[in-house]
């Protein structure tokens, strides 16, 4: 989403250095509204129905994105402790090769390294 905004030159106002209050020109505020409106709706129609859902009637693409982040955040965090538990748990079988072990140990270190936010 943030390489998407970017693109379009939105990030500002997501990330919140661009703010409504800083746009006291008429034409820079209108243009400033239709811009978080485009954020907004690009954030509701991408998110799950859950997370669409604890957004509310929020009409600020910051305080969207601050929601967002925070709950996908802390399912980071839960998802990594798991999958940290369960690389510390992994033990080679007496059935198993060194190869079959390594394969198994990269896929959960794959998997750890796909959760991690940017």
């Amino acid at each position: 989403m943030e390489d998407y905004l970017n693109g379009h030159g939105l990030w500002e106002i997501v990330d919140g250095f661009e703010t409504q209050s800083a746009n006291t020109n008429a034409k820079k505020l209108k243009d400033w509204k239709m811009n978080n409106s485009k954020i907004v709706s690009w954030i509701r129609s991408t998110c799950k129905q859950s997370i669409a859902l604890s957004i509310g009637k929020a009409t600020s693409a910051k305080s969207i994105w601050d929601k967002v982040k925070s709950t996908y955040l802390q399912t980071y965090f839960a998802r990594a402790y798991q999958l940290e538990m369960q690389i510390r748990a992994l033990k080679q079988q007496s059935s198993q090769n060194i190869s079959e072990f390594h394969s198994q140990m990269t896929v959960l270190w794959d998997q750890l390294t796909m959760t991690e936010p940017e």
